[in-house]
């Protein structure tokens, strides 16, 4: 793989493109390889990777895998917080996820994997 922004943002739009309306399970390994390169490239702290932390965490949200989400949720929030401050736009959106992923689980309770 190039390791050059743009790269990172073609495949985020090609793991959406799986995601919501499409293929989930073909979507989540892209968005953990995608992860995995912005950590490996960017740092734990960039915020890329923190973009791409939310959009797994999404991923694994859709998917039904709360036990997976609600974790990197709340990695993701006290990040985005700590890097970028409380009222950034990707934490607004990173805290309104995890919103909706721990009412989802008190909804639907928990499963266990």
């Amino acid at each position: 793989m190039s390791e050059h922004h743009s790269d990172w943002c073609l495949r985020c739009g090609h793991n959406h493109r799986h995601g919501p309306t499409g293929d989930l399970s073909g979507a989540i390994p892209l968005f953990e390889q995608t992860l995995s390169d912005t950590v490996r490239v960017l740092s734990e702290d960039h915020p890329d990777t923190l973009t791409a932390r939310n959009n797994l965490a999404c991923a694994y949200q859709s998917a039904g895998d709360l036990n997976q989400a609600i974790p990197l949720f709340e990695q993701t929030l006290s990040d985005t917080v700590q890097v970028l401050g409380k009222v950034h736009p990707l934490t607004k959106a990173v805290r309104c996820a995890h919103v909706a992923a721990c009412a989802q689980r008190a909804v639907d309770g928990p499963k266990m994997m």
